[in-house]
């Protein structure tokens, strides 16, 4: 098991005071109470090197937790320049960290912490690239356990009526669970429509989620560095699966996808705008052939018609059955 190592800092001022400048205007003071009672005291610093004592950073992230009459500080080293935009963030489900990102497209970094047994706990680090609103490639994951996978999973097993329920999730809590994506044994497929759901204010989030941990491997959408494709329904119908999709950065079509991740069978285009994505059912047109795609859960499938006659209507397996979320940008 990979040995994780916090350094306390119990002198802030001596440690610091002849070696840096801190921001005024970065800093940021929070007091919460977490769903489990605690009362945490959190605030923020970015403090900058003086030139001449640091080549490789400029500057560190200082986030100081009092829990508790408990005090634990964490640094993060962070190269600023005048486009920095790292802050703090903090969740009632008893876990906060640092955001360390740039403008444009410069990767982000989530660092995850959390107070157990008295023990500041570095749960992981997420790093990413945004282009877009969108998540590109993998993110890269660091400083994870099995220790802390557990701790995760605990967190969301404690508070998954929280989570699943009126409790707004921010974008940095609901990234939390990519690093433990084993919490979907938790999760019937109720509870994952409904985190889905939820997860709808966060486009990328909701797509990640869908082709990566709950539908991965049905899912005929494409996603890759190259080619993000949106995952907006889909179901199986005995051994094939269907997908409807759509390209997140060229919104003009809606692609309907059946066949396996082997073999698509039959790859249909509509194209689609802001006003024509709610419509029930969607349908697909080949010649003389129209697929009417249903996305209603209780009786999702394709009805299959040729000169418009009714041929036959493909169930969903029920099991199966993805949420329906079309939610592209256009502005």
């Amino acid at each position: 098991m990979k040995k994780i190592i916090i350094i306390f800092i119990l002198s802030i001022n001596f440690a610091f005071a002849n070696t840096t400048k801190c921001d005024k205007d970065s800093v940021k003071k929070i007091n919460i109470t977490t769903f489990s009672g605690d009362n945490m005291n959190l605030l923020y610093q970015y403090c900058r090197y003086n030139n001449e004592e640091s080549k490789n950073y400029d500057g560190y992230q200082l986030l100081t937790i009092n829990v508790d009459n408990n005090s634990f500080t964490y640094t993060n080293n962070v190269i600023g320049n005048e486009y920095f935009g790292g802050e703090m963030f903090y969740s009632k489900l008893g876990i906060f960290g640092l955001i360390e990102s740039n403008t444009g497209n410069s990767p982000l970094t989530i660092t995850y912490l959390n107070i157990k047994d008295n023990n500041l706990i570095l749960l992981g680090k997420i790093t990413f690239e945004r282009r877009m609103g969108n998540i590109i490639g993998e993110p890269i994951i660091e400083n994870i356990s099995n220790e802390t996978i557990r701790i995760i999973d605990n967190i969301f097993v404690l508070n998954k009526k929280n989570i699943l329920g009126e409790y707004f999730l921010n974008y940095y809590e609901s990234f939390l669970f990519i690093l433990a994506d084993q919490f979907k044994q938790n999760l019937s497929k109720h509870d994952i429509n409904r985190l889905l759901d939820k997860l709808a204010n966060y486009p990328d989030l909701n797509n990640f989620y869908r082709q990566k941990i709950f539908f991965k491997d049905r899912s005929l959408c494409t996603y890759n560095e190259n080619l993000i494709e949106m995952d907006a329904f889909g179901c199986q119908i005995g051994n094939k699966q269907l997908s409807i999709c759509y390209n997140y950065f060229n919104k003009s079509d809606l692609i309907y996808r059946f066949g396996n991740k082997n073999k698509i069978e039959l790859e249909l285009r509509k194209e689609i705008s802001d006003h024509k994505v709610s419509i029930n059912p969607l349908v697909f047109k080949k010649n003389i052939w129209h697929y009417e795609v249903n996305t209603y859960p209780d009786n999702a499938g394709i009805l299959i018609k040729k000169n418009n006659e009714n041929i036959t209507f493909l169930k969903c397996e029920n099991e199966s059955v993805e949420p329906y979320i079309l939610n592209p940008i256009w502005n």
